[in-house]
């Protein structure tokens, strides 16, 4: 008798069979039938949850934020560095330390050209980026707290900047990882990033 699966392990399956054909063959080639074959579910199965690649890139790129900034798995505030340090081992943790993080890189960067003008694409970047940087604000007050510093209204403001700016640096690291660019040139771009906003940020937005 067949194990009764959830509608969230078969549309897991249909992810990860996706994200196979991305990596050996890309996106553009990708067909519906192509993914059926890599599931046990038949065709007429995969399109009960998704009607298109379309939805498939849409899910997967919500799957893939979905992954970015784990603080209940290793919380940094237990690392016992500084505010620099700990965002240098964040952005490096997340995006480029994890042996699988090449190839989730490798799918975002082509799901990023099919969906980049996607309205529906921006409202699932946009809602993971308000997550992250909710989470990392609170992270940065925190370890300011531990020096005995806090943030100023205009200090907040410059987190929320900082956190624009740095995800089109981390967006352009994503594509130098992908492209064969060495990790310890990409933690030198972020440390030479972070360093230089932090201390305007310590300096003239802390009291």
């Amino acid at each position: 008798m067949t194990k009764h699966r959830s509608r969230e392990d078969r549309v897991e399956e249909i992810i990860q069979a996706a994200m196979g054909l991305i990596l050996e063959t890309g996106f553009a080639t990708m067909t519906m039938d192509a993914v059926a074959s890599r599931t046990t579910l038949s065709k007429g199965g995969v399109y009960r949850f998704f009607s298109n690649k379309r939805e498939i890139a849409l899910a997967l790129l919500d799957h893939l934020y979905e992954g970015y900034i784990d603080f209940e798995h290793d919380n940094p505030l237990d690392w016992g560095l500084n505010v620099e340090e700990t965002l240098v081992k964040v952005v490096m943790s997340n995006h480029f330390d994890d042996k699988d993080s090449l190839q989730l890189d490798k799918i975002w960067f082509q799901l990023i050209a099919a969906t980049v003008t996607d309205d529906e694409f921006k409202a699932i970047k946009q809602r993971h980026l308000n997550r992250i940087m909710e989470e990392v604000a609170i992270l940065i007050k925190e370890l300011l707290r531990r020096e005995g510093k806090k943030l100023t209204p205009e200090g907040e403001d410059r987190i929320r900047l900082m956190f624009g700016v740095s995800n089109v640096l981390v967006e352009g690291l994503v594509i130098e990882h992908v492209s064969g660019t060495p990790r310890e040139e990409l933690e030198e771009l972020v440390r030479f990033y972070l360093s230089r906003i932090f201390v305007d940020l310590v300096e003239q937005a802390t009291v």
